[in-house]
């Protein structure tokens, strides 16, 4: 049985981690936390290369692209 809610998760973390870099770096003088700029299907689509989201997935990420605080623990 898929949790697509654990998945979305795994993606906002992957995303959120990725986003510290350029602020460990200098680059930024924040951390980006809007996941709707997160971009959560393109973890999904490119970089673990699913060819086409289930709907409960996509139901998921739209939920929690749409989230003003998106905590995930």
């Amino acid at each position: 049985m898929v949790n697509h809610e654990q998945a979305v998760d795994w993606a906002v973390l992957l995303r959120m981690v990725g986003n510290c870099y350029e602020f460990a770096r200098g680059e930024e003088t924040h951390i980006e936390t809007d996941l709707g700029v997160l971009n959560l299907r393109g973890v999904f689509t490119v970089r673990l290369m699913v060819a086409s989201l289930d709907a409960g997935l996509e139901e998921e990420i739209g939920r929690r692209e749409n989230m003003e605080d998106p905590k995930i623990f």
